[in-house]
């Protein structure tokens, strides 16, 4: 999760993504490595908010030692209360890291999906119905993978098998032709094998 804490004396006017402080990129379509940061103005916040920045910057840090989904939205369900008591105007700090690290790995589809979530919240006290729209979105993706998976195991099972059965198929065809007493390179054009594997079942077993 890129984050810039700045105090300087000035306002930060550097470009927040990082696509943009390349020079032709709008040449590159979504292949262009990119990323956008959060930035951390100290001068924007008083000092009690700086405290309460504090303990949300506690909290990301703790998410972030769960890299995968099921932990991290575990880790993130034991932080709700919490994360209902933030200040509302570091919820859209919240929501932007959330959707850095729930975006991992994911379809460009799932992540608009996962965004869409995230964005149809825009208070602290909704964290709850949020995270559970979150785990059930993520529930979805991870059924939705498996039967996938299955299907396409159970096409290249189809597959193999109706390979091999054409296999047995032309092997059935070529020993008739032996027990005929017709030559193997005869069979090998009729059934299309090879003559190492006619010769095989030439021999006897």
């Amino acid at each position: 999760m890129p984050m810039v804490l700045y105090n300087g004396g000035s306002s930060w006017t550097a470009c927040r993504r990082f696509r943009d402080t390349l020079d032709g990129q709008e040449w590159f379509g979504e292949e262009l490595l990119d990323f956008q940061y959060i930035l951390i103005d100290v001068h924007e916040y008083t000092e009690e908010r700086l405290l309460e920045l504090s303990n949300l910057i506690g909290m990301v840090f703790l998410l972030e030692r769960k890299p995968d989904i099921p932990s991290f939205m575990e880790q993130l369900q034991r932080l709700t209360r919490a994360l209902e008591e933030l200040p509302p105007e570091f919820f859209p700090i919240f929501q932007t890291w959330i959707k850095l690290v729930t975006n991992r790995g994911l379809s460009e589809e799932n992540k608009r999906k996962v965004s869409d979530i995230i964005d149809r919240f825009t208070e602290p006290k909704e964290v709850r119905n949020m995270i559970s729209h979150l785990e059930k979105a993520f529930e979805g993706f991870e059924f939705k993978a498996k039967q996938e998976g299955i299907a396409e195991g159970r096409a290249e099972g189809r597959a193999e098998g109706r390979a091999e059965g054409r296999v047995e198929g032309r092997a059935e065809v070529a020993k008739r032709m032996l027990d005929l007493g017709m030559d193997i390179q005869t069979i090998a054009k009729a059934t299309g094998l090879t003559m190492a594997q006619i010769g095989e079942l030439s021999r006897p077993k």
